[in-house]
């Protein structure tokens, strides 16, 4: 049931959110996102499935851009926890952390009020969900153990994280503060050497619960309106 503070931001946002044009591109993987986030959405069908409350932060030039000011302190108390505890950003190769994955997945039954999906357990499935991705940003322990890792994807002018996940054991130290700090600097850096992406995007905060919605804002995701276009690029 959706509570009342849930409904009221849900009508502020609607009537507040602005409005962007983000145009995609890229591989396969990147095409069916786009048909996924246009595609109507199934319980208000005159709406595309990722258009209203699409959580976006706008990628600055510099990580003092995005990591400064007031409304990011709680991050950067987060992020510097995680550091100052042993722990560290890197891009892995996840086939050869998959046991430390499963461990992250199986952590805890249940997150943001709803339960681990079966394909979230199933260690085939995670294999062959990984079988084609080179490397993941991922946070280690001062042992090398992989305690948190996120799926981000390339497509044009927007980097989509589809998912992010922590063990539920170490989630007080930080470490999902300091993994979105290291994806940052990865956009950053790409966005640098390559002219895009120029958005940052963790699904939709419309449809988040009050948790994970709250988590999102602190580290500066905003609803956006979006007009999603495509743009085919050479092989």
């Amino acid at each position: 049931m959706i509570s009342r503070n849930q409904i009221r931001y849900i009508v502020k946002t609607l009537r507040t959110m602005p409005r962007v044009s983000i145009t995609m591109s890229g591989d396969g993987k990147s095409k069916a996102a786009f048909k996924y986030f246009t595609t109507r959405h199934p319980k208000c069908p005159i709406f595309a499935r990722k258009e209203l409350g699409v959580a976006l932060i706008r990628i600055p030039d510099d990580i003092t851009d995005y990591e400064s000011g007031r409304k990011m302190q709680a991050f950067r108390t987060n992020r510097n926890r995680a550091t100052k505890a042993g722990y560290v950003f890197q891009l892995v190769k996840p086939l050869y952390y998959i046991d430390d994955i499963m461990d992250v997945n199986s952590s805890m039954q249940v997150r943001q009020e709803r339960s681990m999906s079966e394909s979230y357990m199933d260690r085939r499935q995670v294999e062959m969900s990984w079988q084609d991705v080179e490397t993941i940003p991922a946070v280690l322990d001062a042992t090398g153990v992989l305690v948190a890792y996120a799926d981000i994807s390339f497509c044009g002018e927007v980097a989509v994280i589809s998912r992010i996940l922590g063990h539920g054991e170490y989630l007080d130290n930080g470490i999902m503060y300091l993994l979105v700090d290291g994806i940052m600097r990865l956009v950053i850096e790409r966005k640098s050497k390559y002219g895009q992406p120029e958005w940052l995007m963790y699904d939709t905060l419309l449809g988040a619960k009050e948790g994970l919605r709250y988590f999102k804002e602190r580290l500066g995701f905003q609803p956006y309106r979006v007009q999603w276009l495509w743009k085919e690029t050479p092989d």
